[in-house]
């Protein structure tokens, strides 16, 4: 068995529905002084960083990567399937709808920067640990691992797994002359799970969204917005809350994105966890 050395964590199943002709387009966030990077490149060649979730020690490099071959790949198959099924309007089993949940939540939590928060946040719990140095090899390794761990965790939660799961999923198709973006931080959170109109929003193709929501009233409010308007709406915050990389259909919106992607800074009104969150119509 080959041992995945480049870890996805925008899936390409999930890429290849912005690919024309088996390409995409992909835009960098730029430097101080610098234009945005866009180019056309097929989904492998993006979403990725080597040996992102790979831990430290093992026995062997398969063990080692266990975290993207099998737990990622596990996940990220049953979204495959979940998505076709709504997308084709079939009815999914429970194990779809958990695929969906567990799907979404990982992409909340595996990209390069949100690992990179989720270190420094263990750093700084340890620094008053005896003898804890993040300057020494062996302690870095123990935060790498650590944070490895706390990524399965949860994205396996016994508390938010619940909490989203009881949340309907809807299916919103657009009928507008622009297309909707995505990026490595692709979902759209409300101002906690728990909140009656609590949501979390995903698009899933260039002209479908995927609504998790408690009341159908919230879906409903996106769903009865002018396409173009909702396209605007969903496109200005995937790109504001957007880290690194922007992946569009075709390059209709760099003007916009342009307008948006600036040299980096933390995400206006983003919260102490760097999520921000937003509110239903």
């Amino acid at each position: 068995m080959s041992v995945p050395v480049d870890h996805h964590y925008l899936p390409e199943f999930y890429l290849r529905r912005w690919t024309r002709a088996g390409k995409l387009y992909r835009y960098v966030r730029p430097l101080e002084n610098s234009r945005i990077h866009q180019k056309r490149v097929s989904p492998a060649a993006v979403g990725y960083e080597p040996h992102l979730y790979s831990y430290t020690g093992g026995q062997s490099d398969l063990e080692r990567t266990r975290l993207e071959h099998s737990y990622f790949q596990q996940i990220d198959d049953r979204a495959a399937k979940a998505l076709v099924k709504l997308e084709n309007m079939e009815r999914g089993s429970a194990i779809d709808h958990m695929g969906l949940v567990q799907f979404v939540i990982s992409l909340l939590h595996r990209s390069p920067r949100r690992m990179q928060y989720l270190r420094d946040e263990l750093i700084k719990r340890m620094l008053d640990v005896p003898q804890f140095d993040p300057s020494r090899p062996r302690d870095q390794d123990m935060i790498r691992d650590g944070v490895n761990d706390l990524l399965a965790d949860l994205i396996s939660s016994d508390t938010v797994i619940p909490e989203i799961v009881g949340m309907k999923v809807f299916r919103v198709p657009v009928d507008a002359k622009r297309r909707f973006l995505t990026s490595d931080t692709p979902i759209m959170l409300s101002q906690g799970t728990r909140n009656p109109r609590s949501f979390l929003i995903m698009p899933y193709a260039p002209d479908r969204l995927t609504i998790f929501a408690r009341d159908e009233n919230v879906a409903l409010a996106f769903s009865i917005q002018e396409g173009d308007v909702l396209v605007n709406a969903i496109n200005d915050a995937i790109v504001r809350q957007a880290r690194h990389v922007v992946i569009a259909s075709d390059d209709t919106e760099r003007m916009f994105i342009d307008e948006r992607f600036k040299p980096f800074s933390p995400p206006d009104g983003a919260g102490d966890d760097g999520f921000i969150r937003w509110i239903a119509p």
